[in-house]
């Protein structure tokens, strides 16, 4: 898996075409080294053996045939560095007088023009073993002296210097894949940690910053002016959200007041102004309910009410809430089924886990069609609680999944014909995230195959425990 992963980054990829790059521009280099080493060795062997054949003629010339043996003994005795093989013919090119090889050698090349320096190359692999590089010289009588050097000795050091630059340049490519894998693999790491931080600043935490590495790095000052525009947008939310709670604060006691007095005025007006006082009554009586949801928000989402948790059974709760409901969803004949599991005990606040599971089914049913069906379920799947309320109504656009959470905000089509604040899923999404979980939006087709409209899956993610939130 991790591998996969590795391969797939672009810091790889990168990686690997450049050392490809580089592995050819060396292999290129490579070549004309080797080029010029072969030349420039392939010349000294070339002047070598002329010197060597010079050396020879000239014991012959002072010491005749006993002159030349002495010499050959001189040269052939010593058996480190170069070895040299000297043949003395006949005047008719065949017959062998005197010499260290027991028959002619077969020469490859015997000009001083010497060898190509691609001999290496295209020889390389062949049985070369009775073939010799060397240089002949006629004598006056006829005989002939040659000097050679067997080929495999003069090649061998060429093929040393290819196979050399050869497995350099493969070791050079498999250094900078591992090199590029290990590069890849700590980017993977560094990528994952700001990506978890992401992760949850997406989801509400605002308060999550992205890990900064004190060597200062490009990435590390980029996560720096992420943390300051992630705190200047903290204070900002903050502050929009301290306003709003405020003036919840400061207009509940007010209109508290309000709606006491218009109650008096109600019991002693006239028969015909009743209704009118009524009305008013209910408008503060809605008013009161958006400044105590407001405060009941700003409270969950400073975490206060975490000091509140204790063991609670949020499956009791859960079946609690959907028969609560039962009466309501009958009288619009709504199918309302619940499909739980045993027991499951969180550590949390039962007050506000009921109320977000009543906030959930009574939307459920207030946008379910008459005659409609919701599907009401809690199960466990990889240490989560997974709670789910479906309705196959209309549903909401996709669009919109991430807008409702936000306060006040209500999509188009209900506005008008349903009453409420826009608060409701607000207060759900915050005494989730409370409790460590998060809610996601779905369609329900999956629950309702052959349904008309898309529907509405709201699904409650918990994780069993959130010790790691305290």
């Amino acid at each position: 898996m991790i591998l996969s992963r590795i391969f797939r980054t672009y810091t790889f990829r990168f990686t690997v075409l450049y050392v490809l790059i580089i592995s050819v521009s060396a292999s290129a280099i490579s070549t004309f080294v080797y080029l010029y080493i072969a030349r420039d060795y392939f010349k000294q062997v070339d002047t070598n053996i002329q010197l060597e054949l010079q050396s020879a003629l000239t014991s012959f010339q002072r010491g005749g045939e006993q002159g030349f043996s002495h010499y050959l003994l001189s040269r052939t005795s010593n058996t480190v560095g170069e070895r040299y093989y000297f043949v003395l013919t006949a005047d008719d090119g065949e017959t062998l007088i005197a010499g260290n090889l027991n028959k002619l050698p077969n020469l490859m090349q015997h000009s001083k023009a010497s060898f190509n320096p691609s001999a290496a190359f295209s020889n390389w692999g062949q049985d070369n073993s009775d073939q010799f590089v060397g240089q002949s010289v006629a004598l006056a009588n006829g005989q002939r002296i040659i000097a050679a050097r067997h080929y495999e000795d003069v090649n061998q050091r060429v093929e040393l210097v290819a196979s050399t630059l050869i497995q350099s340049t493969f070791v050079t490519i498999l250094l900078g894949i591992i090199g590029g894998a290990l590069i890849s693999a700590n980017m993977i790491r560094l990528l994952d940690s700001l990506n978890h931080s992401i992760a949850n600043i997406m989801q509400g935490n605002l308060s999550e910053r992205l890990p900064v590495d004190q060597r200062g790095g490009e990435i590390d000052q980029l996560a720096a002016q992420l943390n300051i525009m992630l705190d200047r947008i903290e204070n900002s939310m903050n502050d929009v959200r301290q306003v709003s709670d405020n003036i919840a604060h400061d207009l509940r006691t007010p209109l508290t007041r309000l709606r006491n007095k218009l109650s008096t005025l109600e019991k002693h007006t006239s028969f015909e102004n009743r209704g009118i006082v009524r009305e008013m009554l209910v408008e503060a009586d809605h008013l009161l309910s958006i400044c105590a949801a407001l405060l009941r928000i700003a409270r969950v989402e400073s975490c206060a009410k975490r000091a509140d948790f204790n063991q609670v059974d949020i499956a009791r709760i859960f079946v609690d809430v959907v028969e609560l409901y039962e009466p309501l969803a009958s009288v619009k004949d709504i199918d309302l089924r619940i499909d739980c599991e045993g027991a499951v005990h969180i550590q949390g606040d039962k007050d506000l886990l009921f109320q977000m599971l009543a906030n959930l089914i009574d939307n459920a049913i207030k946008y379910t069609p008459v005659g409609g069906a919701i599907i009401t379920q809690l199960y466990l799947q990889d240490d989560l609680i997974h709670i789910v309320f479906a309705d196959n109504g209309l549903g909401i656009p996709r669009e919109s999944y991430k807008k409702v959470f936000q306060r006040f905000y209500r999509v188009e089509e209900s506005r008008g014909i349903h009453p409420g604040n826009g608060l409701g899923l607000s207060l759900v999404q915050a005494v989730a995230s409370l409790h460590g979980g998060q809610v996601v939006l779905s369609d329900s087709l999956a629950l309702f195959p052959g349904n008309q409209t898309p529907g509405l899956q709201i699904t409650i993610k918990i994780p069993l425990s959130i010790n790691h939130l305290a």
